[in-house]
């Protein structure tokens, strides 16, 4: 088509299109010319055709223009692969050149305000609420600080299949952030979630008890505020970010354990010494290629606990090339070259790079904490995981129970540590998680008082009294493997499904107990969708539109946010991901924990009973003070020993 345009131009300038020939031989050359181009004009006429012309250069010219504009206004390459930026080309396409791009004051304007009501607010979480009431959701609250200083507070919801931001409110009259304005902000947030809902068709008492649980960061005031929230509340169960709790036991451990603060300190100030110099971060970069699990140079951030082992356990994977790093002759002819402070600077960093204390200290403390560390990735993951937090808690509790004779101070002070976090991240959710979880069935949980209170306390807030007591019935049927609970099949499919699914799968004998279960083993455990907000909030704000109104960024990312969510809906990403069982228990092995648990469990209500029956005695044994004023003084005692009753 450009070919014809082009060619039916030229005639024009040379004046061959609209004139008359001078002569025959002209005429008929102008004659032959016009069919050409009319054999061109009718080869571009179809879409095939027309492809075929482009292809013969103005393809590649078009792909140089669009790698042009991608390099000049810096738009991430990843861009063109997303839908809708390739449905917008694709349909500007159709309309060929008679269609202009709206101008950016339009864009700004009142373009992004229709997204935003058509994106957010009329479609918005939709899907997400729907899930929500079948399966309950998690209300959770996040601040943070932009890069004008702006405290913003976000407000999300999580089910087991997605996370969806519900409002970011943006503190632009300086309060005071204590319990009460706490509170207050997540009773705004909580409105405004159940006004979404409300308005996507749901009723409203519906839509304020589809909300279970309500988590927040470890702050304190953040837990007076959300205890006083949920307060109002009474449905609602409060809990901690598991993620942020693991990272203060983190915290605790490489800050007042000397062994692990020690080894810290060391390693940081050897690798930020590497990384300060061009020779040495250079030089170690070229020599690690090829190496596998050798990681670049890394310092963790200073509010990333967490981030301090993971520093350490790279370090002990990079000792043989830092080492080989101070023994290349460009880093010891650059080294020897130093002089004054620069010279003992390096000398200091070499000594330490081949110091086999350090890197004794190094390996114990990737050893000691590694299980611990695979607690916080099972925190940090977006699949749910109440009550699989709580068993791997309990399994690395047993694991040092095993070991204690053996470990020394310091290993206790970080198992101290631990327990201490630990007694602070439990909630009735995580034990009632823990009891209902099928790859923890065999774990004597009728033996935890712990989890036994959890899963009556969940079950009261849920169901009626009779709905609870039917519920209990029906766990102990699973946990005693009565029915299709004692068959292998059954045991087989547990293994194979979500813990969501199995509830669902048996639903049918086990109505109350299911309800109960789907609504627990859905939440989260940690605020990770509160993270994730501000990384996108950060990464659409940037520096180049730090004047921004607070309005219109809030938009953006809200849009941003909800088109994400449309599209792993539409792709087919949508299903909840299940955790694979860790325990390696057969069928004859949660048979026989089942007959130990029945008898553990019939221990149980015999011991309540006599204590029940012991105090009925002791209160009707007790004289009222009238009957002490009026009976006779009391006979005195044999003399006779009385004799040891045994059961």
């Amino acid at each position: 088509a450009v070919r014809a345009h082009a060619l039916q131009n030229s005639a024009f300038e040379r004046g061959s299109l609209g004139k008359q020939p001078s002569n025959p031989s002209e005429a008929a050359g102008s004659s032959a010319e016009a069919n050409k181009r009319a054999r061109i004009l009718a080869a571009c006429s179809t879409k095939g055709n027309m492809e075929r012309c482009l292809s013969l250069g103005e393809r590649a010219r078009l792909d140089n223009l669009w790698a042009r504009a991608s390099f000049a206004c810096n738009i991430h390459f990843n861009v063109f692969d997303q839908p809708e930026f390739r449905d917008a080309i694709n349909e500007t396409a159709k309309l060929g050149a008679s269609y202009k791009p709206p101008p950016r004051q339009r864009i700004a304007g009142k373009l992004l305000e229709d997204n935003y009501k058509s994106c957010v607010v009329e479609q918005g979480n939709r899907l997400v609420f729907d899930n929500a009431m079948l399966l309950g959701q998690t209300f959770m609250s996040d601040g943070w600080t932009d890069m004008n200083k702006v405290p913003i507070l976000n407000f999300c919801v999580s089910t087991n299949q997605r996370d969806a931001l519900v409002d970011i409110e943006h503190c632009l009259d300086a309060p005071t952030k204590d319990a009460e304005y706490i509170a207050d902000s997540l009773e705004r947030g909580f409105q405004a979630l159940v006004a979404a809902m409300v308005a996507s068709g749901h009723e409203l008492k519906a839509a304020e008890q589809s909300v279970v649980q309500v988590l927040t960061d470890g702050a304190a005031a953040c837990q007076i505020g959300r205890d006083l929230f949920a307060g109002k509340h009474p449905w609602m169960i409060t809990g901690w970010c598991s993620l942020h709790v693991i990272s203060l036991f983190f915290g605790d451990v490489f800050k007042r354990v000397q062994l692990y603060s020690r080894t810290y300190d060391r390693l940081h100030s050897l690798i930020k010494y590497m990384r300060s110099h061009e020779k040495t971060v250079l030089t170690f970069n070229k020599l690690r290629s090829g190496k596998e699990g050798v990681r670049a140079l890394g310092l963790p951030g200073p509010t990333r606990m967490a981030g301090k082992y993971s520093m350490i356990a790279d370090g002990h994977k990079q000792k043989d090339v830092i080492q080989a790093t101070f023994t290349n002759p460009t880093v010891s002819a650059w080294g020897g070259k130093l002089r004054g402070l620069d010279k003992g600077y390096y000398e200091s960093a070499k000594s330490t790079a081949f110091d086999t204390a350090l890197w004794l200290d190094v390996e114990t403390v990737t050893t000691r904490l590694a299980d611990y560390f695979m607690l916080l990735r099972l925190a940090d993951g977006s699949t749910p995981a109440m009550g699989k937090i709580y068993g791997r808690m309990l399994e690395l509790d047993a694991a040092f129970t095993a070991r204690e004779d053996d470990a020394d101070e310091e290993e206790k002070q970080v198992h101290a540590f631990f327990q201490s976090r630990w007694e602070q991240l439990s909630s009735p959710l995580h034990c009632a998680g823990y009891a209902l979880d099928p790859e923890f069935f065999g774990r004597k949980q009728v033996n935890n008082q712990e989890v036994m209170d959890g899963l009556k306390e969940v079950c009261n807030k849920w169901l009626t009294a009779e709905e609870a007591g039917k519920a209990h019935n029906q766990w102990l049927q699973i946990v005693t493997k009565q029915g299709i609970f004692g068959q292998e099949r059954t045991f087989e499919e547990a293994k194979e499904m979500s813990a969501t699914n199995f509830y669902l799968h048996h639903s049918s004998v086990m109505p109350e107990l299911a309800k109960v279960a789907q609504r627990v083993l859905s939440q989260p455990i940690a605020v990770g969708i509160c993270e994730r907000v501000w990384s996108n909030y950060a990464w659409i704000e940037g520096k180049l539109r730090g004047k921004m109104l607070p309005e219109k960024s809030k938009m953006l990312v809200m849009i941003y946010i909800a088109l994400r969510l449309k599209r792993s809906a539409e792709s087919g990403m949508w299903e909840p991901d299940s955790l694979e069982w860790a325990s390696a228990h057969t069928f004859d092995d949660w048979l026989a924990i089942a007959e130990e648990e029945a008898e553990a469990f019939v221990a149980e209500q015999e011991a309540e009973a006599a204590a029940a029956l012991r105090e009925a005695q002791e209160k009707a044994a007790t004289p009222t003070p009238d009957a002490l004023l009026s009976s006779p003084p009391p006979a005195q005692p044999l003399t006779t020993p009385a004799v040891k009753k045994t059961r």
